[in-house]
């Protein structure tokens, strides 16, 4: 239980220590051990990480045990995991499959929205799980979970501890029968849409006039959903900020005063004088940026907008494109995956690949209410049902 700052050789000899003497009577006390280094070590030992976890899992499987029960959220969220190892969904326990599908099951969260704040989260959070609650029975029968979705589970074959050392007797390989949390596209696209779909009804609940764009939704789940809201909705009140008063309010109250022409006119002849100084000014600031431009703005900056205008009109989603900028030109080559493009985008703008798609993804959301790149498993990539967007 004590876990000294040691080198990372003689962890990885403890480790396959565990592995090679693992047998059915100390199968759990070796998986939970193992998961105790995994703890202790990860952040120090990056590179440790992803195999320990796999190799927790290969033990599991082999020795037909549940996940250890010291495992951490971290050691689910590693993009390493195998997550549908470590989520534990027994039969029936619809609300736990709720959970599961939030955490790892969709691209869009709903707490990042700028209206579920204050009361009104507490508003999201129970009728989004609601209606996801209602959608988990509507696509399963006879108890079995999400049945409806796929008429088969996925499989998986793997040689179990792969890259660790261990005796001959340990070698195994492994054919793994699964219900794909984290790893279905098509999925993934729709727990967001049944969420964006619920997200739009309370919404209407609150008097907010903006809505989301759902793709996947049926008309059938959304008359669950819609009699799920009809049923529950009684209740929702609606968080308002009161006006605030102050001294100075009392300045802009409108004088009371005899309607005078002669006044009228000398108020309309004022505002021209005013709008003709804005005008020349505005046209002048727009002569010097012009010129600067030409001077200093980089070839491939001016080429872009360009290219922004020629979406707008192929694609007719100018908003998305206008709300991104010069970003545009980043998403649009990642789409064609042009790795020579996107080079020369991040080195122009000096920042991080990560950082760049992380400030396109914080735009779409505002714009399209989710994110447009997500890790495809062979880089960053547009999400599918976006791509005409681009």
């Amino acid at each position: 239980g004590v876990f000294e700052n040691t080198d990372y050789s003689y962890i990885l000899l403890y480790v396959f220590e565990l592995i090679n003497t693992a047998t059915e009577e100390n199968a759990r006390e070796c998986q939970e051990r193992l998961a105790d280094v995994w703890i202790a070590y990860s952040k120090s030992y990056p590179m440790l990480s992803g195999k320990l976890l796999s190799w927790i899992c290969d033990l599991s499987l082999i020795h037909r045990l549940p996940p250890p029960q010291n495992m951490t959220i971290d050691m689910v969220s590693s993009p390493n995991a195998f997550k549908e190892f470590f989520i534990s969904v027994p039969n029936g326990d619809f609300d736990l499959c709720v959970e599961s599908l939030l955490k790892y099951c969709t691209s869009y969260d709903y707490t990042t929205s700028k209206f579920a704040v204050g009361e009104n989260r507490k508003v999201y959070d129970k009728y989004i799980r609601g209606s996801l609650r209602r959608a988990v029975d509507f696509y399963s029968e006879n108890g079995k979970i999400l049945s409806k979705l796929s008429a088969e589970d996925s499989k998986m074959t793997r040689e179990a501890f792969s890259g660790a050392l261990c005796s001959e007797k340990n070698r195994y390989m492994i054919e793994i029968s699964y219900c794909s949390f984290s790893r279905s596209n098509e999925l993934r696209f729709l727990i967001g849409d049944i969420i964006k779909y619920a997200e739009n009804k309370i919404r209407g609940l609150l008097g907010i006039k903006s809505k989301l764009t759902v793709y996947s939704v049926t008309n059938d789940l959304k008359g669950e959903i819609d009699r799920y809201f009809a049923d529950n909705s009684t209740s929702v009140s609606v968080e308002r900020k009161k006006k605030e008063v102050h001294e100075y309010d009392a300045l802009y109250d409108v004088p009371r005063k005899k309607l005078s022409l002669s006044e009228a006119i000398k108020i309309e002849n004022d505002s021209w004088d005013t709008t003709n100084d804005l005008v020349s000014a505005f046209d002048e600031l727009d002569s010097i940026e012009a010129e600067e431009a030409v001077t200093h703005s980089p070839v491939s900056e001016l080429s872009f907008k360009a290219e922004v205008s020629v979406a707008d009109e192929a694609t007719g989603d100018g908003e998305l494109a206008c709300a991104l900028g010069n970003l545009y030109e980043l998403a649009a080559a990642i789409k064609k995956k042009d790795t020579n493009r996107i080079r020369d985008f991040v080195s122009l703008h000096g920042k991080m690949l990560e950082a760049l798609v992380d400030e396109i993804n914080e735009i779409a959301v505002d714009a399209i209410g989710d994110i447009l790149i997500e890790d495809d498993g062979d880089g960053y990539g547009v999400i599918d049902c976006y791509k005409d967007m681009v």
